[in-house]
């Protein structure tokens, strides 16, 4: 990783264009000195938004991302003490969480900048003093496609079953944060094939499983393209029914594919210059 920005959390957001470049993943750390007697928690660290060429590609509160970061890779960076140092970090790959191939390559058309939003962490009350850092890991590949993560809460007045229907294509994965707290059945339909049809205790225990969690996790990641083939998340509907168990606003994310052919032809053609020249540099070093 390499550092490209920081601000004092005093600011309570930041918003940073990504330089020219191809990127394997990005990390956003919060490194801040909680007030006497707090303990902050994820949800007080905001909303992050990763804008593509005027879409946000990326739109949701950096809890949801350190959550997904703990399923999908491993412990993230958590560290929470009351009234001392405390340090959370929000990783995002360049495409889906399982490939690696895939890279966002930013060209001199492009403009994709990053927008941080803490403004509880600018609170003095919450916490004294503190940066916030975007860092970067380069990669060398081809960009097929864009990964999506947008919120789509469902607010419920009360104990019913709601349900609804959304046009998006190449839906890969959809996440819940705590399930059991408001629902007591989950159905997810893709292009009329039921995906989940369970309480949420039997999906969470599933999801638990098939991403290798060594610990049970309140996050529910019902994953499309558990071949690791991306062409399972092709479709065009997702649907959902809800059975909630009282009110509350259920907490629900849609993470998509967005196919990029034009970038893929311009980031593979960079890469193999990129390749050929390190291997020239290599071949005229004093040292090989």
């Amino acid at each position: 990783m390499k550092l490209l920005h920081s601000v004092p959390v005093s600011n309570g957001s930041m918003t940073f264009f990504l330089p020219k470049g191809q990127y394997g993943a990005l990390q956003f750390r919060y490194d801040v000195v909680a007030a006497a007697g707090i303990t902050l928690t994820r949800a007080n660290f905001g909303n992050v938004i990763l804008n593509w060429n005027g879409n946000d590609i990326i739109n949701v509160d950096a809890d949801i991302i350190n959550r997904l970061d703990n399923v999908y890779g491993g412990v993230a960076e958590f560290n929470m003490s009351a009234g001392a140092s405390s340090q959370m970090s929000c990783f995002l790959t360049c495409g889906e969480w399982f490939d690696t191939n895939n890279i966002y390559d930013i060209g001199d058309s492009d403009r994709v900048y990053v927008k941080l939003d803490f403004s509880d962490l600018a609170n003095a009350a919450n916490v004294t003093s503190g940066m916030v850092s975007v860092y970067a890991k380069n990669r060398v590949g081809v960009m097929n496609y864009l990964h999506n993560i947008i919120a789509r809460p469902v607010v419920s007045s009360g104990a019913a079953t709601l349900a609804d229907s959304y046009p998006i294509n190449n839906v890969a994965q959809v996440y819940i944060k705590d399930p059991a707290t408001l629902l007591s059945k989950i159905m997810i339909v893709k292009d009329n094939i039921t995906q989940a049809d369970a309480d949420p205790s039997v999906l969470i225990s599933y999801s638990d499983f098939i991403h290798r969690l060594e610990t049970t996790n309140s996050t529910l990641a019902l994953d499309f393209v558990e071949s690791l083939d991306i062409r399972e998340a092709l479709g065009s509907t997702i649907k959902y029914s809800y059975v909630f168990s009282g009110a509350g606003t259920l907490e629900q994310y849609f993470s998509f594919i967005e196919f990029t052919p034009s970038k893929a032809q311009e980031s593979s053609v960079r890469s193999e210059e990129r390749r050929v020249g390190k291997e020239c540099r290599s071949r005229w070093s004093p040292y090989h």
